[in-house]
């Protein structure tokens, strides 16, 4: 960064903004030591994401949400049944939570609403054709899916992370 500096001429520089990472702040202290009118700030999108992050772990409403809403995905994929069972009447897949997408938990959420009704209808199918392996778990599972109350849950925590979600798209 600091021969870049010196290319570009450090008159013409202001600031430096990078990935929040550990590095890349002390990288940005150390051209703020050497110029002092540069100054160094994290990625706007990086910190945004590590505020919704914080809330979907410190925020108990929130984390149980996402934990029923993983528990749902990783019951369906790792069972073929009745993943073949979802993807036979779902155009859209289930999605796991990837930790290098941007605000992923209100992704993940609003795909997962989207799917309802093919999860609800999987469900069905699956108590006839008796294609449920760990029946504590699936039971879990199904009543999960079935409650008004988890969806409603879903809805409002979309609802309530669509800004800063929005702040995040339109940052990256």
């Amino acid at each position: 960064m600091l021969k870049a500096i010196e290319n570009i001429e450090p008159s013409n520089v202001l600031q430096i903004v990078t990935d929040n990472a550990k590095n890349c702040q002390v990288a940005g202290e150390e051209i703020e030591k050497i110029h002092k009118h540069i100054f160094w700030s994290p990625c706007v999108c990086h910190t945004s994401n590590l505020i919704f992050k914080y809330f979907a772990s410190a925020l108990s409403w929130l984390r149980d949400t996402y934990k029923a809403r993983k528990n749902i995905v990783k019951y369906y994929i790792n069972h073929t049944h009745i993943l073949v069972t979802f993807r036979a009447h779902s155009k859209l897949k289930l999605l796991k939570i990837a930790k290098t997408i941007f605000a992923s938990h209100y992704t993940l959420l609003t795909h997962l609403f989207h799917c309802r009704e093919q999860l609800i209808t999987t469900i069905c199918l699956s108590k006839r054709k008796n294609l449920v392996k760990n029946v504590r778990f699936w039971t879990k599972v199904a009543d999960t899916i079935k409650k008004e109350d988890f969806w409603d849950e879903v809805k409002n925590t979309v609802q309530i992370t669509k800004p800063l979600f929005l702040l995040i798209k339109f940052c990256d």
